[in-house]
């Protein structure tokens, strides 16, 4: 990236949409919001006016951040102004906020003041409980705190549980059994994982965990944390041994010269590193390895680029049944198995590939594709504006395609929830210069309106 981007918005443009979620029996799922509205130098609120499938408008929220489709409601941030000179600095006080389509009443949540990074494609939710992660402080060590925070969906507050002193914001966590586990990246390259009980009742001040290198779970890089009704995985960073070599361990903050921008050779570059999924019972003994590093050598790329893709930061990693899904913040999308370091795709993907939000526990998981360029002829894009329905149980697929009636609305994103509904946010951004660009739209359509035949390649 060339430019320099405020940090809360290289979230929200680094991620694209990924998110979906995570089911296991004490009905524990992940949710992360999508995209952000179309591309703007002004960073401020947007108006997104909500359409029903007949392309009825029914109502409308202004937010700064993606909006998510919970049980009840939509769950959004709205930018506060008091610390902006202008319209080209980003907003560091978020109102949080609920809004109930049905009623048309919005609820106010809480606010986060100093927010530096918000990472939205962490959001877990059990019950009517959402745990997201923001850091504050800016984006230096001494200065900045990770915050976990609760969201009370029913009482409509919010609070933090957990401040990680120094924590890195990319910092991922996860929930089992009502417990938060958090993987703490270290920056002499180890991780620590912090657990915290949910059953236990806090107090209004977070409990403060302390940054310490000399406390760690593991001396490798934890990329990724998940977890299902029985398992917690990790996707592991490792850093392979040999005469050349750096001596260095690999810090959080090592990047490859694909992710500064720079193209310089620095000593990490000559490092090789590999990719494992750890599987864990929920007392955190070790019960399986596995080597995914092939999954970023599926394209014909030299290995510098595969070295690069198995160190990018993961946006969004589970395993479900028959499948597991991978997606980096780079180019390495991944649905398939990975069974005794075997890897086979179950579909072809991309970045345009993504899963769709979902806030309740289900049976299947829904993907679609984002940000695809507009034709007018359809045929030559036969997978513009499609979604994917996903059977776990036995890798089946099905498809089905949505268009509003502007057909040059493609898909940003997607969220679903535990009634059926879907929240679908669809924008033109154009690709010749004489094509006029459409403002962004939200749709909430029914699961049922959509009609799903086996899926095809074709």
């Amino acid at each position: 990236m060339k430019h320099k981007i405020p940090a809360i918005i290289l979230t929200l443009l680094c991620i694209t949409l990924f998110g979906c979620q995570k089911n296991n029996a004490s009905s524990q799922s992940e949710v992360r919001y999508g995209e952000p509205p179309a591309d703007s130098t002004s960073i401020e609120n947007t108006a997104l006016p909500i359409y029903n499938a007949q392309n009825e408008e029914i109502g409308s929220i202004e937010t700064y951040t993606p909006p998510l489709l919970v049980n009840n409601g939509i769950l959004y941030a709205k930018g506060l102004e008091e610390h902006r000179i202008s319209n080209y600095d980003p907003v560091e006080k978020l109102e949080y906020r609920l809004y109930d389509a049905e009623t048309k009443e919005e609820h106010i949540l809480g606010t986060i003041d100093d927010l530096s990074y918000d990472a939205s494609y962490e959001t877990t939710s059990v019950g009517d409980h959402l745990y997201m992660s923001v850091s504050t402080g800016g984006n230096e060590r001494e200065n900045r705190k990770q915050k976990i925070y609760d969201v009370d969906l029913k009482n409509y507050g919010m609070s933090p549980i957990i401040e990680v002193e120094s924590g890195l914001p990319y910092n991922s966590f996860t929930i089992a059994d009502n417990t938060l586990y958090l993987a703490e990246l270290l920056e002499n390259g180890a991780t620590d994982i912090i657990k915290y009980d949910l059953t236990e009742k806090h107090n209004e001040t977070p409990v403060v965990h302390a940054y310490d290198e000399q406390s760690f779970f593991t001396k490798d890089s934890i990329r990724h944390i998940s977890a299902d009704g029985d398992h917690i995985y990790m996707i592991r960073l490792h850093k392979e041994d040999g005469d050349n070599i750096s001596p260095d361990s690999l810090s959080p903050f090592d990047v490859p010269p694909a992710m500064n921008g720079t193209g310089e050779t620095t000593n990490s570059d000559t490092d090789r590193h590999s990719l494992y999924m750890d599987t864990y019972d929920l007392d955190l003994k070790l019960l399986k390895t596995t080597n995914i590093g092939e999954i970023c050598n599926l394209y014909e790329q030299d290995e510098l680029s595969n070295e690069n893709e198995r160190r990018q930061w993961i946006s969004d990693f589970f395993v479900r049944d028959a499948y597991m899904l991978y997606h980096n913040f780079n180019s390495t999308t991944f649905l398939g198995t990975a069974d005794d370091d075997k890897i086979n795709r179950l579909m072809e993907t991309d970045n345009d590939f993504n899963c769709v939000s979902d806030t309740s526990p289900r049976g299947d998981d829904l993907f679609l594709r984002t940000d695809c360029e507009y034709s007018e002829n359809r045929p030559e894009k036969p997978q513009r504006n499609r979604f994917y329905l996903a059977d776990p149980k036995t890798g089946a697929i099905k498809q089905t395609e949505f268009y509003a009636d502007e057909t040059k609305y493609v898909f940003r994103s997607a969220s679903r929830n535990g009634y059926g509904k879907i929240l679908l946010t669809m924008g033109f951004t154009p690709k010749l210069a004489d094509d006029e660009p459409l403002p962004d739209r939200l749709y909430l359509l029914d699961m049922i309106d959509l009609k799903f035949t086996p899926y095809s390649e074709t």
